[in-house]
């Protein structure tokens, strides 16, 4: 259970496969602030997918000066993932009788 870890009702999971056979597994969601930001509309869709408009009645301050655009970026947090064994939902064969990769 992450418990207090989740501020915002959705996580988005990126999981990627390496050329070497690797998985990696991370997970993000938006901030309290964006998500504030959004219900006041000061947020819009803008023409570069990487950058959120700030609505022009709003201004966004970005290092001590006032900005037209906020970096995706800015709004995500990283959600940790905890790495666990379960048996749950494991198959019924025994583990002493799998082949073992190679």
């Amino acid at each position: 259970s992450l418990g207090h870890a989740l501020l915002t009702p959705f996580v988005t999971v990126k999981v990627a496969g390496a050329l070497d056979g690797t998985v990696s597994v991370e997970a993000f969601q938006v901030s309290q602030q964006c998500m504030a930001m959004v219900a006041e509309e000061a947020l819009e869709i803008g023409p570069n997918p990487s950058t959120c408009q700030v609505n022009e009645t709003f201004t966004a301050i970005q290092e001590g000066k006032a900005s037209k655009t906020v970096e995706n970026s800015f709004f995500l947090t990283v959600v940790p993932i905890v790495q666990h064994t379960s048996e749950l939902f494991v198959a019924q064969f025994p583990r002493l009788n799998r082949d073992l990769d190679d």
